[in-house]
């Protein structure tokens, strides 16, 4: 058995599929084994991917399926399947520079040295953002976006999720305890943060180690944050207002789904699940007792745009 499983969820992935592929066998390090679930693709990919197990099959397994999960549930699914002691999740059209393996394992290691493999541990790293020709837009993803990757306290990541999956590295311990995802959890990722953040620990890696290859088609994205951003932005102040309401109707329902599925597990502090909860129901306060709320636990998105509107609307 190889010691990492990196799962790759994959749709209508033909035209860079290869490239991320060629990007994994490139690695540095090569104790790993793909794990890929097609989620319907009526492209070439399902080919590709066949093409590649043909050619490294001690490398390379393919979960079949013909159910239509989307990204969330399909990396969920691979998730499952999954029995190595460590986990690392690969999008389909990104580029993994030669080290990133490497450094991500290591990394995960020194965690469980400090706390223990019992522990649920999740390591994430920055990441460059390119165009779809691979020419650099920002060298620091965190930058780009305005993210601060140290709020992955529970108060933060209610609200704002600053882990990347494609980035990151997780021991089977919380491999073990986020599965099943949801179909409630609003990406895998940030479920996976939530997990680690009030049964574990969580840290990063500032070295981007990832190419985040941007082709208008992604399924999340990278967006250029910040005050002057927001203002250059021609939506309605009507529209504006109806994101964040869809994002905090959102994150509270994921926020409940996280509460009940775990309100029974045993924890450290009672106080972090508690949280999820009272934020999950933070719509049966009143006015004022729900801004007091956001303001005493420290509710707050990265960047002053949307924590204004999120302190006005939420």
């Amino acid at each position: 058995m190889s010691q990492i499983d990196i799962i790759m969820a994959t749709y209508n992935g033909e035209k860079f599929i290869e490239a991320q592929i060629d990007s994994l066998l490139n690695q540095t390090y090569q104790n790993w084994h793909l794990m890929v679930r097609d989620d319907g693709s009526i492209d070439q990919t399902v080919y590709i991917l066949k093409t590649y197990k043909k050619q490294f099959p001690d490398k390379i397994s393919i979960l079949e399926s013909k159910e239509h999960l989307g990204a969330c549930l399909n990396f969920g699914e691979l998730l499952k399947h999954s029995t190595a002691d460590y986990v690392m999740f690969c999008d389909q059209d990104d580029i993994w520079l030669p080290e990133k393996i490497k450094v991500s394992f290591n990394g995960i290691l020194h965690l469980e040295d400090k706390y223990g493999k019992e522990k649920p541990l999740l390591l994430f790293t920055d990441l460059t953002v390119v165009d779809k020709d691979l020419t650099v837009m920002a060298k620091s993803f965190w930058g780009y976006e305005k993210i601060n990757p140290d709020n992955t306290t529970v108060n933060r990541l209610l609200v704002q999720n600053v882990v990347t999956g494609c980035t990151s590295i997780i021991n089977k311990k919380l491999k073990s305890l986020s599965v099943p995802v949801p179909p409630e959890a609003i990406i895998h990722d940030w479920w996976i943060a939530l997990v680690a953040s009030v049964f574990g620990h969580t840290d990063y890696n500032s070295v981007p180690m990832v190419l985040y290859r941007q082709h208008g088609q992604n399924d999340v994205g990278a967006r250029k944050r910040g005050l002057r951003e927001a203002l250059k932005k021609s939506i309605t102040f009507e529209t504006s207002i109806n994101k964040i309401k869809e994002l905090k109707y959102k994150t509270q329902i994921q926020a409940l789904s996280f509460y009940r599925n775990y309100q029974s597990q045993p924890i450290e502090d009672a106080k972090k699940l508690s949280l999820v909860g009272m934020y999950s129901e933070m719509d049966k306060m009143s006015f004022f007792e729900r801004k007091m709320f956001i303001l005493n636990n420290k509710l707050l998105f990265g960047d002053l745009p949307r924590t204004f509107a999120e302190i006005l609307f939420y």
